[in-house]
């Protein structure tokens, strides 16, 4: 049994006016239960962990959106994996379900991080996390697009997430020679009304950000498990640069670009939502 059950923390809109979005940070988590078999040392947190994202969008619920933060850390389970994204190597036993790894997997970052931690473990445990953390997370999630799906009849899910600068480049479009910004991704329009990525990045770049469009990145499960424009369900996901808001060596905060940047995103999502692109 797990001594912590820390999950997520679901902060309610705070504004009389309700939005018809959701946003949630998956990554931002550095919890890690006492008694995973990964021996993370009290207060060290791994490099996956998505920084200051919870706090860059913690004007949302004053916005008049609900906002979803993971406490535990992603190296334990990650909630952006699908569920078969493991491979067989990884276990003391067979698993009982088939897996499908992904390119992820073999980078060591499917839906656990054995090469992250360096040990094989048991299925029994890996069911109880997807059992105690990753279910929920998402269940959290599904309740709040269906809530708000019901009162507005089309609800817009933003998964926020950071990475570092390095990584930030173009690896499908040879044309673009720029480190970007921003990158908005929507699985190349699967997951939500391509008219929302442009006009995003639209407002990004009309205050001076670099974006791109699915490119490195183009969103994982937690677009597409909770996706559906089909139904007025979208899905977007939003990779911001580190080196906006924070000191990549330091792992500090920049106090100026922080404001900067969390000044920037509240009124460029206030202005999505004025500019009605979900009707």
């Amino acid at each position: 049994m797990h001594s912590d059950k820390r999950i997520y923390h679901l902060i309610p809109s705070k504004n009389e006016e309700n939005l018809p979005f959701l946003f949630e940070s998956p990554h931002s988590g550095t919890f890690h239960p006492e008694d995973g078999d990964e021996h993370i040392a009290s207060g060290k947190v791994f490099p996956g962990v998505d920084r200051f994202v919870d706090e860059l969008f913690a004007f949302v619920p004053d916005m008049g959106a609900p906002l979803i933060h993971a406490d535990f850390c992603r190296c334990y389970i990650d909630p952006n994996r699908a569920l078969d994204d493991m491979r067989p190597e990884w276990f003391d036993a067979p698993w009982p379900h088939p897996l499908n790894p992904s390119e992820k997997s073999a980078n060591g970052i499917g839906l656990i991080w054995p090469k992250k931690c360096g040990i094989t473990h048991s299925p029994d445990d890996i069911q109880d996390r997807i059992d105690r953390y990753y279910r929920p997370y998402h269940q959290v999630i599904r309740d709040e697009i269906d809530r708000l799906h019901e009162q507005f009849g089309h609800v817009l899910h933003i998964s926020c997430h950071s990475a570092p600068h390095k990584i930030m480049k173009p690896q499908i479009n040879p044309r673009v020679n720029y480190t970007a910004d921003i990158v908005i991704s929507d699985q190349f329009g699967q997951t939500a009304d391509a008219r929302i990525g442009r006009a995003l990045r639209n407002m990004f770049k009309n205050k001076g950000y670099k974006t791109m469009s699915n490119d490195p990145f183009q969103g994982d499960e937690l677009i597409r498990a909770h996706g559906s424009p089909q139904n007025n369900r979208h899905s977007i996901q939003i990779e911001i640069n580190r080196a906006l808001y924070m000191d990549e060596a330091k792992i500090k905060r920049s106090a100026k670009k922080f404001s900067k940047l969390q000044n920037d995103l509240h009124e460029i999502f206030t202005q999505l939502h004025k500019a009605h692109p979900l009707t």
